[in-house]
């Protein structure tokens, strides 16, 4: 009888470990995930095992990842500063304060009735000792191009995979040039319209723009990294086919200063800003935290919406592995130099987005 007692009581014990390990994985997400991990010359996270495309849209295979030198511009203005206060997604995973042997007991139990679910609004606040000073934003020499993968034995560079991706129905291509669309019909989720000429309506953009990403982290990563997050099309949210006209409002703001005029997509596009940060690891001002959060009340938006799956997150890091060498380890020569240091201040762009809508 004894025996018996103390089996039950063992197995309600382990039941209720279980539902507070679930319980805490549901509302911690650490940077650790982020697909872009620093240290020193950052470079994006490396697997051994590729994952196919979940867009249709196909890209290099995984390959490892040398460290390879920040680009710098040649010449030397003005720099970026970086303020020292700053928010993150993040939060200590509460698996870490139990023993190896007694998670090793309820993985399989926790993997099959818990699926991992994190938060994207456990933030936390930090601080710096002070303002950073960074080389100046150059969209072209930090962030490269729109990248064409010769790998898919096509001729569709980043910009025509999303154009061809987004539209609803058949695209059709410029005369005399198979590469370029023209023509198509896109649902823009900014300004609630359908769009049908690619070259005269439609500007891609990204969700988190360059210079925001740039900012907010993008400066300590290498241009492999840089590079692959401006043509990622690992999630569709990433890179999107926009109205030009409502781009240009967005310009490099975040939500707190920028929100598409179609309020029927507020909740979704703060959900995919934040993910976006989150994936990579980017930082949010404090105004732009505040902000959202504000919106995310007078949107009238489900916090409980707001979450990844451990699932998700492991995806990305694949498709993140295996498309890393997309566009090789350095900028365009004529762009950048070599010889400076990685700290010296560089001139601006002097707008925020090209003709294509590249932030």
């Amino acid at each position: 009888m004894r025996t018996i007692l103390r089996f039950f009581l063992v197995t309600l014990s382990i039941a209720a470990l279980t539902r507070t390990i679930a319980t805490a994985a549901e509302t911690n997400l650490s940077t650790s995930r982020a697909l872009v991990v620093i240290s020193n010359h950052a470079k994006p996270a490396q697997q051994k095992d590729a994952a196919p495309t979940t867009n249709g849209a196909t890209q290099v295979d995984a390959k490892k990842v040398d460290d390879a030198k920040p680009p710098v511009v040649a010449t030397s203005v003005t720099p970026e500063i970086i303020a020292k206060s700053y928010v993150t997604v993040t939060s200590v995973n509460a698996n870490k304060t139990l023993s190896s042997i007694l998670l090793a007991s309820v993985n399989n139990l926790l993997r099959a009735s818990h699926p991992r679910v994190y938060s994207l609004l456990n933030w936390k606040a930090g601080e710096r000792p002070a303002d950073l000073e960074v080389t100046s934003y150059n969209r072209v020499a930090h962030f490269g191009k729109w990248a064409q993968d010769r790998s898919d034995k096509t001729c569709y560079n980043t910009r025509a995979k999303v154009l061809i991706r987004d539209s609803v129905k058949p695209v059709i291509f410029s005369e005399g040039n198979a590469c370029s669309v023209d023509k198509g019909e896109w649902d823009d989720p900014y300004a609630g319209k359908v769009l049908t000429d690619a070259k005269a309506e439609i500007q891609i953009d990204h969700m988190v723009p360059l210079k925001n990403a740039y900012i907010s982290g993008a400066y300590k990563w290498d241009f492999r990294a840089r590079c692959l997050y401006a043509n990622y099309l690992g999630v569709s949210f990433h890179l999107i086919s926009v109205d030009g006209v409502e781009n240009q409002r967005k310009g490099d703001k975040s939500p707190e200063g920028y929100m598409p005029s179609n309020k029927a997509y507020a909740c979704t596009y703060l959900k995919n800003w934040l993910t976006v940060k989150t994936l990579w690891g980017l930082e949010m001002t404090p105004a732009e935290a505040d902000g959202i959060k504000k919106l995310i009340a007078s949107e009238g938006c489900k916090p409980e919406d707001f979450v990844i799956s451990e699932d998700d997150l492991q995806a990305q890091r694949k498709f993140a592995a295996a498309n890393a060498d997309l566009c090789g380890a350095k900028p365009p020569a004529t762009a950048v130099s070599d010889t400076q240091p990685v700290n010296t201040p560089t001139p601006a762009d002097a707008a925020s987005a090209d003709n294509s809508g590249r932030k």
